[in-house]
């Protein structure tokens, strides 16, 4: 079985009309394309917004978003709740028979509290693990779709980042392929241009420049855990990416010609 993972931003499930058009454009791409789909995402926007309305502050460092234990149960709320029951429900719509979970169910990924764990409070990092649980579940005819609230060895609940589940996961299945799709249209190059295709190779360089901000910084940051040797092809894009081939930026492991000066 082939997989192909999609990671679906905040952006996109806060927008109706977008959820509902990418996880059509998904649909349709898995049965053309004859492979499986599995479902990553974030609820960024959701989060933002209950923490406020909680009379709590959202607070980033390096990217990631700060998760004091007090504050877990609404952004738990936000993203493993009300974000999650959102994209089951217009996969409902479609037709589609799908299983929400945790990164950690099934033991598929492994989960650890983050080196920076004093500074960040509940949050993990994930690694890849054992893909048996997610074979029986597609094999079955669903599609696994994944948030960002996992559990660690000992049972505590944490926040993860959803690019880095996005890549576990691919390591875990050996997908051939991830797409990250949100409402930014690729990696820009120092003059606000889209770059239309970049090897694993440059992500470093990528990295060192300020030009790679907040979210973009963390999605490349998370590239770097890949295992390239089997996941060839990755795509950063909007919602075009799901029917343009040309659209986003392509990351792939190594290029036949030159690569496109960053």
């Amino acid at each position: 079985m082939q997989y192909v993972i999609y990671k679906l931003s905040g952006k996109v499930l806060a927008d109706p009309a977008s959820l509902q058009q990418a996880l059509a454009n998904i649909a349709k791409q898995s049965q053309a394309l004859q492979h499986q789909a599995v479902i990553v995402h974030g609820g960024g926007p959701y989060a933002d917004q209950w923490q406020q309305n909680a009379g709590l502050s959202v607070v980033k460092h390096n990217g990631l978003r700060v998760t004091p234990q007090a504050d877990l149960p609404v952004i738990t709320g936000a993203l493993a709740g009300y974000a999650h029951i959102q994209l089951l429900g217009v996969l409902k719509q479609l037709g589609i028979q799908a299983v929400g979970m945790t990164p950690t169910t099934g033991a598929t990924l492994r989960c650890e509290l983050h080196p920076e764990h004093q500074v960040l409070g509940s949050v993990g990092q994930v690694c890849a693990n054992s893909g048996h649980f997610i074979d029986s579940i597609c094999s079955q005819g669903y599609w696994p779709v994944f948030h960002s609230i996992a559990y660690t060895a000992s049972g505590q609940c944490v926040n993860v980042n959803a690019d880095d589940v996005a890549v576990a996961l691919a390591n875990t299945l050996e997908a051939a392929a991830i797409l990250f799709i949100s409402d930014v249209p690729g990696i820009f190059d120092h003059q606000g241009v889209t770059l239309p295709q970049i090897t694993c190779a440059q992500i470093a360089k990528l990295l060192a420049q300020e030009t790679i901000h907040s979210g973009m910084h963390t999605k490349l940051a998370s590239l770097q855990a890949i295992n390239w040797a089997v996941t060839k092809r990755v795509v950063i894009g909007a919602l075009e990416v799901l029917t343009e081939p040309d659209a986003g930026t392509e990351i792939i492991a190594t290029s036949k010609t030159s690569e496109v000066a960053l």
